[in-house]
């Protein structure tokens, strides 16, 4: 008896704790007999996200093929918009228009399409495995691996002319931007927290448990929410995608002509390639050295140490050379992918009208025939000594040794 009466207090506050944390959760009436799980940690799968990883590093998990050739072509019901995601399993992810967001297995066959309410501006997976699609005017829809309906709503803000690629956190919640407004939201669905910068958003990405906001005109910010995003610094010029070279470091190509690398803790910028009559296109990829990987918009590979020593120097066109004020003006209208990198030094590309391939660590280019179309959108990994290529049109090469 004096043992139970001991253990009355602690029942009693335990059971405060519990009505007071189910208090504070705003979700539908629970059935007490389905208990609800949530998948933590980073989503898994060799290209789970735009950029690979939470740093937008471009780097593939396992290393790209040595003698790339074309193993399967496949088409997906309408186009492709944006990047492809790759799963666990070897799935495929890709949207585009009509508004769709499709699904093949690894070996290209449809296992799934399911149309969507409106145009899909990104698409991500989630730490549970959710294929979830984004919409500009904040529409978000999330299905399962097996292409069932598990989440549709409205994030409640207006159309966004600016859209930078959502970012999934590893407690299973998710980071997006759209135009100056940024939200956190839980692996529920939930908004957790939001606020407002003034100016569009251009890339959300993750150094360790630290928020990055890059905006359009190159300014840094550190968000952690509920406080306001504070400012870490600027890249002085506008940019087109971020990356992480190394912690507290990011590097972006801004304005079109220069690489430049900004220390986080001081501020300071660093430049890697100067300006000059280079037209280079981000955002880079990056080594596991740090080392970065950037191409201009006539085909010329270029590699930078952290210290701006150009160590790679690689045409990827048969006349990458410097192009007038018209042949740059034709180049940008061309589509080219963001490079992949991986452990072994090999970048994976794709440029319109080429064939895919590898340019291994020696500089050599290894071009898988039959891989070119006239509008590449998108180049992801697909598991070790596999990469994919896909074509606005719709049509997806699968490529490896």
């Amino acid at each position: 008896m004096r043992l139970g009466a001991a253990l009355l207090p602690a029942l009693a506050a335990a059971g405060l704790v519990c009505f007071a944390v189910f208090a504070g959760v705003r979700a539908e009436p629970l059935d007490p007999t389905l208990p609800l799980h949530f998948s933590v940690g980073n989503p898994a799968g060799p290209a789970p996200m735009e950029g690979i990883d939470a740093a937008r590093s471009g780097r593939a998990q396992a290393p790209l093929p040595r003698q790339p050739r074309v193993l399967w072509r496949a088409r997906v019901p309408g186009t492709i918009d944006h990047s492809l995601l790759v799963d666990q399993r070897g799935s495929i992810v890709a949207v585009g228009s009509p508004p769709h967001l499709s699904q093949l297995d690894s070996r290209g066959r449809l296992e799934w399409s399911a149309r969507l309410s409106a145009p899909p501006a990104a698409v991500v997976l989630t730490s549970d495995g959710s294929r979830l699609a984004l919409g500009s005017g904040g529409q978000l829809t999330a299905f399962d691996a097996k292409g069932k309906l598990s989440r549709k709503q409205t994030l409640g803000l207006p159309g966004a002319s600016v859209l930078a690629a959502p970012l999934p956190l590893d407690d299973g919640g998710l980071l997006a931007a759209l135009g100056g407004a940024v939200l956190r939201l839980d692996a529920s669905g939930e908004i957790v927290a939001r606020s407002v910068v003034d100016d569009d958003v251009r890339s959300v990405l993750r150094d360790g448990a630290t928020l990055l906001l890059v905006t359009v005109r190159g300014d840094v910010l550190e968000w952690k929410p509920p406080h306001r995003p504070a400012p870490r610094g600027s890249f002085g010029g506008k940019i087109d995608g971020a990356a992480l070279s190394a912690p507290g470091r990011l590097i972006a190509v801004v304005d079109r002509t220069r690489l430049i690398e900004l220390k986080l803790a001081t501020g300071t910028r660093h430049v890697r390639i100067p300006d000059g009559p280079l037209v280079l296109r981000g955002p880079p990829a990056i080594t596991p050295s740090g080392t970065s990987r950037v191409a201009s918009i006539d085909g010329l590979l270029l590699g930078h140490d952290a210290t701006g020593r150009e160590t790679l120097r690689v045409a990827l066109e048969p006349a990458a050379i410097t192009l007038g004020d018209a042949g740059v003006a034709a180049a940008q209208t061309r589509s080219a992918p963001s490079l992949l990198t991986d452990g072994e030094g090999s970048v994976g590309f794709v440029r319109a009208g080429l064939d895919a391939g590898v340019v291994n660590a020696e500089g050599e280019i290894k071009s898988a025939a039959g891989a070119a179309c006239s509008d590449p959108i998108a180049l992801a990994p697909a598991g070790p000594r596999r990469m994919l290529v896909a074509c606005r049109s719709g049509l997806i090469w699968a490529i490896g040794d």
